[in-house]
C-alpha cells in the first residue's frame, strides 16, 4: 500500500474523511444497502470509495482507475464493486460523485430492464430530460455495461444497472444520494400509476419548461 497522502495539493486523508462522513450520513436520506464514490479533486484517475454503513474494519479507500488501492485498506466487497465506479468515472469525466443504492422500486425497474421515464414533474428538476436508462446485466466486477450506456447518454444524472439497482450522480455524495431519493419516489409513483390505467409521460418540452420556471423564480439548485 502506498504511503502517499497528498495529490496535487489535495490531502487524501482529509478528503477521504469528508467522503466517509457524507457516506455515513446517507441513511438519513435513503434507506437500504448502499455505497458511493467521489472523484479526488484535481485528479484524472483517483477516487474515494466506500460503504454507506460505518464499519471499524471497512473504511473508505482511495483507488485508481486500474483498480489499485493507493491509500487505505481494501476489503473484498470494495474490490468487487470498484470496477462499476471506474466505468462511470472513465466514461463520464463530468461526474464528480456517484451513489449506488438497493431501493425496492428502482431495483424492480432494473430487474424488469425498464427505464424510468419522465412521468413525474420532479424528474426534470433533477436533470432527467427523457428517462433514466437501464444497462444490460453484468456482475459487480464488470463495469463495461455502465461505460457503454453512459457513453451513449452523456448527460443523464443516473443509470439503472440491469438486475441490480441505481447509480445516481452529483457534485457530492450527498447530492447523488438525494437524487436517488427522488428517483425512488418517481419509480414508486410510476409503478402505482400503471395499476391505475398507465403512467402518462410528461410533454416533450417539460424539461425546458421546468428549468425555465426554476430560473425565473430565482431558485438556486445544483440539480440542473
Amino acid at each position: 500500500m502506498s504511503k502517499q497522502t497528498d495529490f496535487q495539493g489535495v490531502d487524501l486523508f482529509r478528503f477521504a474523511q469528508i467522503v466517509e462522513n457524507q457516506l455515513a450520513a446517507t441513511p438519513g436520506i435513503i434507506q437500504g444497502a448502499a455505497n458511493g464514490a467521489w472523484r479526488v479533486p484535481n485528479s484524472e484517475n483517483l477516487f474515494v470509495i466506500g460503504s454507506a454503513a460505518r464499519h471499524p474494519e471497512r473504511g473508505v479507500v482511495v483507488v485508481d482507475f486500474d483498480g489499485n488501492v493507493v491509500h487505505g485498506q481494501a476489503y473484498p466487497s470494495v474490490r468487487e464493486y470498484a470496477p462499476l465506479y471506474i466505468g462511470i468515472f472513465t466514461s463520464r469525466p463530468d461526474v464528480q460523485a456517484a451513489f449506488h443504492a438497493h431501493t425496492p422500486y428502482l431495483m424492480a425497474f432494473s430487474t424488469a430492464h425498464r427505464p424510468l421515464r419522465n412521468t413525474h414533474i420532479s424528474l426534470p428538476r433533477f436533470g432527467v430530460r427523457k428517462e433514466i436508462p437501464v444497462t444490460r446485466y453484468s456482475a459487480r466486477d464488470d463495469g463495461s455495461p455502465l461505460l457503454e450506456t453512459l457513453r451513449d447518454h452523456p448527460d443523464i444524472p443516473g443509470v439503472l444497472h440491469g438486475n441490480h439497482g441505481i447509480f445516481a450522480f452529483g457534485d457530492t455524495i450527498t447530492e447523488a444520494a438525494t437524487r436517488v431519493k427522488f428517483f425512488e419516489a418517481a419509480a414508486q409513483l410510476e409503478a402505482i400509476a400503471e395499476q391505475l390505467g398507465g403512467a402518462q409521460l410528461l410533454p416533450d418540452d417539460a424539461y425546458d419548461d421546468i428549468q425555465r420556471a426554476i430560473r425565473s423564480s430565482g431558485a438556486t439548485s445544483h440539480f440542473k
